[in-house]
């Protein structure tokens, strides 16, 4: 009797891993086929970004406007408002460090 459920056992976790391996197998066709759309509408996306991007940078040029001098103005403010910012951190930390040290 032992055998016989020993036997229905493997039998039935057989059966399961079947399944369940068929089930994984149609999971990862159907992740796949979503991999592949969202890989296509990124590339459209990025196609369109590109040909919109070259239709301003065309459109600047014709103004007599440098798109890599905007550029750099634009990278040269955010650096100068970091340092700004960490300035200001390290004078706070210099009055704190000040409020808590006592008097002498």
């Amino acid at each position: 009797q032992v055998r016989e459920e020993a036997s229905l056992l493997s039998d039935t976790l057989k059966a399961s891993l079947q399944s369940l391996s068929g089930e994984m197998k149609k999971q990862v066709a159907r992740l796949r086929e979503e991999r592949e759309m969202l890989t296509s509408s990124l590339r459209t996306a990025l196609d369109r970004a590109a040909l919109e991007n070259t239709a301003l940078r065309s459109q600047l040029a014709a103004c007599g406007v440098s798109v890599d001098s905007i550029l750099q103005g634009v990278v040269e403010k955010m650096m100068e408002e970091e340092k700004q910012r960490e300035e200001a951190k390290q004078k706070e930390l210099l009055r704190q460090q000040g409020a808590a040290t006592p008097n002498e």
